[in-house]
């Protein structure tokens, strides 16, 4: 939900979005549902690199000098 709000306010804004998102959980499989262990070991695992590929993203679009409204991190 927090995404198709990015998405919505974004396109209505002109406002170039993305987003990356840090999925911990499989609910199709039996196993597969999130608990508080393994959205832990998903996080411990994943967060720094996604920050860091949306840190790059956003850095690398500010340095090709693109047209970007309300450019902030």
């Amino acid at each position: 939900m927090e995404v198709a709000t990015i998405f919505i306010v974004g396109h209505y804004n002109e406002i170039p979005r993305g987003a990356l998102l840090l999925v911990s959980d499989v609910p199709v499989t039996p196993d597969g549902v999130k608990t508080e262990a393994s959205d832990k070991a998903v996080t411990s695992k994943w967060a720094d690199q996604h920050l860091d590929i949306g840190i790059q993203a956003m850095t690398n679009i500010g340095q090709s000098r693109d047209k970007i409204k309300h450019f902030r991190y």
